[in-house]
């Protein structure tokens, strides 16, 4: 079964970092997108898709959504928050 995750990050190196060590964990997928003065209703209301979520950070500029296997759904979370991303609810 798979699983999505994603988090909002305000610089790009760690977004990069993050990608990386998510590639090495061997996720399903990984889409990041970067929102360069859009207003925080633009970035919430294309992930996910279905209304109800938290808006992302103010200063966020990318959001990396990570689609994984359900067994590493909680190291996909961990990996996000360790290299400074800000996990958006669903």
């Amino acid at each position: 079964m798979e699983m999505n995750v994603a988090a909002a990050f305000t610089q790009e190196d760690q977004l990069m970092r993050a990608t990386e060590a998510l590639k090495e964990q061997g996720v399903l997928s990984l889409q990041a997108d970067a929102y360069q003065g859009q207003a925080e209703a633009q970035l919430t209301s294309q992930w996910p898709p279905d209304a109800g979520t938290e808006p992302a950070p103010a200063a966020a500029s990318y959001v990396l959504h990570v689609y994984v296997e359900k067994s590493r759904y909680r190291q996909a979370e961990d990996t996000l928050l360790k290299y400074g991303g800000q996990l958006l609810q669903p």
